[in-house]
């Protein structure tokens, strides 16, 4: 899905209501294609990054 189709459906101006509604979910999955080959490519682990559990802090030695 691009944003040239979606104009394209948005110019037409037909009334269409189970295409507008298909038209987020392939968007979606386009866009979801897109973030999983950009994190393959820089070697990233799936999954959006703000889901992921935060790592435990490293031990701080008391001070002196």
């Amino acid at each position: 899905m691009t944003a040239r189709e979606v104009e394209r459906f948005v110019r037409e101006g037909r009334v269409d209501p189970e295409r507008r509604r298909a038209l987020p979910g392939r968007q979606r999955a386009g866009r979801e294609g897109c973030c999983a080959a950009a994190r393959d490519d820089l070697g990233l682990p799936p999954g959006h990054v703000a889901r992921r559990p935060l790592a435990a802090p490293d031990p701080v030695p008391p001070q002196r």
